[in-house]
C-alpha cells in the first residue's frame, strides 16, 4: 500500500547534545567561575579585614565613628558575596574597628598587595624618622645630664672646701676663747711620744750608747759563724763559706748604716716639729 502524504509526522525523540555543545557549556562555566566582575559566582574570592582606626588627639589610634563604619559596611556589601561576608563578619576579631572587604580576582589581589607594600614602606619610613628623632633627643638629654653632673661635682667640691675652711675658722675661734694666751698644752700621750722621739734621736746620733745591743748582736753573729771542718786528720778552713758569710754580713751592716741615716733624718724632722709646738 502507498504512504499517506497527509498523515501527521511521528513525534521526535529527546535531543542529544553534541560534544561541541558540552565543551562550550563547560567553557562558559569556567569563564563564569573565574570572572572577577561577578562577585557572587567567581570562585577566586577571599575576605580581608580593613582596620578603620583613626589617629586621636593624643597621637593614639582610636576606633572609627559609627557612621563611617556603617558606610564602609554598606560599600563592602554591594561588591561582595552576601553569604561569605556574613560568615566573615561572624569571625570579625574587633567589629568596632575592622570592616570585612571581599577581594575578587587576581588583579584585585595584586592591587591590594601593592597597597599593603606601599603602606608598609610609609610606616617603615615613619618609624625610622621617629627613631632618629628619639635618638637625637636621647643624645641631647645625655649631654645635658653629663654637663649637669659635672657642674654639680664642681659645686660640691667648692662647698666642701668652704665647709673645711669654715670648720678651721670655728676651731681657731674656739681655741682662741679657751686659751687666749696661746695654743693648748700637749696631752699626756703627746708628751710621751715626744720623749720617746728624743730618746730615739739621741740613740741614732750617738751610736756608742747602744754598745750593749751591739755586743749582743756580735755574739749572735759569732754563734752563727761557719764551723771549721777537719779533713784527712788536719784542720782546713772553708774559704767559700767564709767569703759568703762576710759578704752577707757586709750587706747587712751597710743596710744598718742606711737605716741609721734615715732614722736620724726622721728624728731631726720630728724634733723640729715638736720644738715648734
Amino acid at each position: 500500500p502507498g504512504v499517506n502524504a497527509g498523515a501527521p509526522a511521528a513525534p521526535a525523540g529527546p535531543l542529544v547534545a553534541s560534544d561541541s555543545d558540552v565543551f562550550n557549556a563547560f567553557l562558559q562555566q569556567i569563564g563564569k567561575a573565574w570572572d572577577a566582575n561577578d562577585y557572587r559566582m567567581c570562585s577566586f574570592k577571599y575576605v580581608f579585614f580593613d582596620d578603620l582606626s583613626q589617629e586621636g588627639p593624643n597621637g593614639q589610634m582610636v576606633p572609627p565613628s559609627a557612621e563611617l563604619l556603617a558606610a564602609k559596611h554598606k560599600e563592602a556589601l554591594e561588591r561582595s558575596d552576601t553569604g561569605l561576608l556574613e560568615r566573615s563578619e561572624a569571625r570579625n576579631p574587633d567589629p568596632a574597628r575592622f570592616c570585612p572587604v571581599q577581594v575578587t580576582g587576581f588583579a584585585k589581589l595584586h592591587e591590594r598587595h601593592a597597597q599593603q607594600q606601599q603602606m608598609s614602606a610609609q610606616v617603615y619610613k615613619l618609624v625610622q624618622t621617629t627613631k632618629q628623632e628619639l635618638q637625637q633627643l636621647a643624645d641631647e638629654r645625655q649631654v645635658t645630664v653629663g654637663l649637669r653632673l659635672r657642674h654639680y661635682q664642681a659645686r660640691q667640691l667648692q662647698l666642701a672646701h668652704r665647709i673645711v675652711a669654715l670648720a678651721a675658722k670655728l676651731e681657731a675661734l674656739r681655741l682662741a676663747r679657751t686659751y687666749p694666751d696661746g695654743e693648748p698644752p700637749l696631752a699626756a700621750s703627746e708628751v710621751k711620744w715626744a720623749d720617746e722621739l728624743k730618746n730615739l734621736a739621741q740613740t741614732v746620733q750617738q751610736p756608742e750608747r747602744g754598745r750593749a745591743r751591739l755586743l749582743a748582736l756580735s755574739a749572735k753573729l759569732q754563734a752563727s759563724a761557719p764551723r771549721v771542718e777537719a779533713a784527712a786528720g788536719s784542720e782546713t778552713l772553708n774559704l767559700a763559706a767564709l767569703k759568703e758569710w762576710l759578704a752577707c754580713h757586709q750587706e747587712a751592716l751597710e743596710r744598718l748604716v742606711e737605716i741609721q741615716q734615715e732614722l736620724a733624718t726622721d728624728a731631726a724632722t720630728a724634733l723640729a716639729e715638736v720644738a715648734r709646738h
